[in-house]
């Protein structure tokens, strides 16, 4: 008895843990994974940014050179050894360290060392580099930071948009079900409808030809069941595709139910567009292209004087000692062409970006406030619908029961019935976008939730 239990049991679990249930909408982030290509293609573009300013960072890196040239010509001879470790600095300077040995005729350096060689150590400094505290190297280390800061807003904008999408698909995947239910209890109806003809034929209260009447009818309910059916997997699909599920493996642990009735409640409106102002990724985006222009505005004023290079090397040789060598390279700008064209660009661009960021507060404010003008009305139409649905069931009800005490005509009753259906359509309708319409404002604010 006990191990019949136990079976018992077991199976009953077996049973209830392979049934499907509703698939809700919390269920969609189960599968915002990167295994997902849709979701990876939503974040991909942050992970080469990162890698790009990884790679940016290599400007720094510590160098080893290292050089041997023997000279066996006719009438010169020469040998020349040297290897040196170089690091270059995000402000402008350069530091090296190495050691070096020359014998013999040297053409192209004019370099003789005892025989064993010397240790040299220098340092070159670009003045207006660190002046300005700015150089190509920290430009550019900068500006990659910038790119991967907006890739990750961008990918923030991008799952906010695959979110966005998935939520509303997911709506209408229920809508379609709703209305391929709705089709579906109509053809029901029309079944019952039969049963109870056929029985008033027989008893001689309807004339035989209502039995085709209602035939042809359920036929053509039959075609548009099908055809509802039919835009549900149609949808259906589409959302199990975004999942990144096969259809067999969706409904092994999922359903699709109908809309519900409840009504959504939306966050005050202050909120949201607290909320928009703070978290849309796209004034996010402007800020960093802000940045980027002021820093493309430091570097371009490092061309407006040209580049001034202080450069100071000492040596020690193990035969003839210490001695040291100063440098000093200027390259002066006769002509700022380059430097004042950029300048005019950089002062253009950061007046479109500017722009950019008003235009985008206003279209944020109007849609805003245009979404809580739709969810008034689209509420007050759902209980206009509602009402107009009543009467429509009562005038169904009045017209069937005429036909079934012989007074009726079933073309009439086809009428009502389907003057009905288009009212529950309605209503599915409005639900539908009052859903959608609580969507959109989570997406304006800057944040889905599922």
């Amino acid at each position: 008895m006990i191990i019949r239990t136990i079976v018992l049991l077991l199976a009953l679990s077996i049973s209830l843990w392979g049934k499907s249930r509703p698939f809700m909408l919390h269920d969609i982030s189960r599968y915002l994974k990167e295994e997902n290509p849709f979701y990876y293609r939503a974040i991909g573009e942050q992970f080469i940014q990162k890698a790009s300013l990884d790679a940016a960072y290599g400007v720094t890196d510590l160098q080893l050179n290292a050089t041997h040239d023997d000279k066996r010509y006719a009438i010169t001879k020469g040998e020349y050894q040297s290897a040196s470790l170089t690091k270059n600095l995000l402000n402008g300077t350069s530091l090296s360290v190495g050691y070096r040995r020359a014998q013999g005729l040297q053409e192209y350096n004019n370099i003789i060392t005892g025989p064993d060689g010397e240790i040299i150590a220098g340092v070159s400094l670009s003045l207006f580099s660190l002046i300005n505290n700015m150089s190509k190297n920290k430009a550019d280390i900068e500006n990659a930071k910038l790119r991967y800061l907006s890739s990750q807003s961008q990918t923030q904008l991008n799952l906010l948009d695959l979110k966005f999408n998935l939520g509303k698909l997911y709506y209408q995947t229920r809508l379609a079900y709703t209305l391929y239910s709705l089709e579906k209890a109509l053809l029901q109806k029309t079944r019952r409808s039969q049963r109870f003809i056929a029985k008033k034929i027989q008893n001689g209260i309807l004339p035989k030809s209502a039995s085709i009447e209602i035939e042809q009818l359920i036929l053509q309910r039959q075609i548009r069941v099908t055809e509802a059916h039919n835009r549900f997997i149609q949808i259906e699909n589409l959302l199990i595709q975004y999942l990144g599920l096969t259809p067999d493996r969706f409904h092994q642990y999922y359903r699709i139910t109908p809309l519900h009735a409840t009504i959504p409640t939306p966050p005050s409106k202050k909120s949201l567009y607290e909320d928009a102002l703070r978290s849309r990724p796209e004034l996010t985006l402007n800020r960093y292209e802000a940045s980027r222009i002021e820093l493309q505005q430091r570097y371009n004023e490092l061309s407006a004087y040209g580049d001034l290079t202080v450069g100071l090397r000492g040596n020690y040789d193990m035969r003839y000692k210490e001695g040291y060598k100063t440098s000093l390279n200027y390259a002066i700008p006769i002509e700022r062409s380059y430097y004042k064209g950029t300048k005019e660009a950089l002062k253009l661009k950061k007046i479109l970006n500017e722009n950019k960021r008003i235009a985008r507060i206003s279209e944020l404010k109007t849609t805003i406030n245009n979404l809580y003008v739709a969810h008034t009305q689209l509420k007050k139409g759902l209980d206009y619908l509602q009402k107009e649905l009543q009467r429509a069931i009562r005038l169904e009800k009045i017209e069937t029961r005429k036909l079934l005490e012989g007074v009726g005509s079933l073309i009439f009753v086809n009428q009502r019935e389907i003057n009905t259906l288009l009212i529950r359509q309605k209503i599915a309708q409005y639900r539908f976008d009052l859903q959608v319409n609580r969507l959109e404002m989570n997406y304006y604010g800057g944040e889905l939730s599922f």
